[in-house]
C-alpha cells in the first residue's frame, strides 16, 4: 500500500505543474494562431506528422498537426486520417485516405493537446517553407504575366500601325479594294 500512497502523493505534487504547463501551452497556441490569422493573414496550409499507428496490415492511422481551414477559418488543428492500401486494376498498390477527425487544437481533448504541442515549432517551420514557396510561385507568375502583357501590348501597337497604314489620309477610312479583271482564255 505504501507504493500506491507514494504514487498518489507524487501525482499530487506533479498535477499543478502539469496543469500550469497545459494552460501555458494553450495560451501559446492561441497567440500563435492569432498572429498567423489576424495579424499576418497567413492563409497557407501546412502539415506535420505527429503519429502513425498500424490498424491492420493495410490500414494506418495518422495523426497530424496542421494549419488549415476549419469551418471556413484558418486554425491550428489536430487531424486524424486513415490510409487504406488496395491493389488497382493494374496490380499496383494505391491508397485511399479518409479523414476521421479534424478539429481546432483549442477545442481538442487535453491529451491530444499535450501530445501535439511539442510539434508546434515544426509546424511553424513548415508554414515558413510553404509561405516561401508560395511567394516564389507568385513572383514567377507575376513575371510571366508581365512578359505576356508586354507581348500583347507590342502586338496591339503593331496592329494599330498596320490598321493606321491601311487608312486613307484624307478620310481616315479603309480604302476599298480595287477591282481587278482577269483575262480568261
Amino acid at each position: 500500500m505504501s507504493t500506491v500512497n507514494a504514487s498518489l502523493n507524487r501525482l499530487r505534487e506533479l498535477a499543478p505543474t502539469l496543469n500550469k504547463a497545459a494552460d501555458e501551452a494553450a495560451e501559446i497556441v492561441r497567440e500563435v494562431e492569432n498572429l498567423l490569422t489576424k495579424e499576418l493573414s497567413i492563409g497557407i496550409e501546412a502539415i506535420v506528422q505527429v503519429d502513425a499507428r498500424n490498424l491492420s496490415p493495410k490500414k494506418v492511422r495518422f495523426k497530424t498537426l496542421e494549419h488549415r481551414r476549419v469551418d471556413g477559418k484558418f486554425r491550428i488543428a489536430i487531424v486524424e486520417k486513415v490510409r487504406t492500401e488496395f491493389v488497382n486494376d493494374h496490380s499496383m498498390p494505391e491508397y485511399s485516405w479518409n479523414e476521421e477527425a479534424g478539429r481546432p487544437w483549442a477545442e481538442s481533448p487535453r491529451d491530444e493537446k499535450l501530445e501535439t504541442f511539442p510539434f508546434l515549432p515544426q509546424l511553424l517551420e513548415e508554414i515558413v517553407k510553404q509561405v516561401e514557396r508560395t511567394k516564389e510561385r507568385i513572383e514567377q507568375t507575376q513575371e510571366t504575366v508581365k512578359q505576356i502583357k508586354e507581348r500583347v501590348d507590342q502586338r496591339h501597337e503593331a496592329m494599330k500601325e498596320i490598321l493606321g497604314a491601311m487608312m486613307t489620309p484624307e478620310t481616315g477610312e479603309k480604302p476599298k479594294p480595287e477591282k481587278t479583271t482577269r483575262n480568261i482564255k
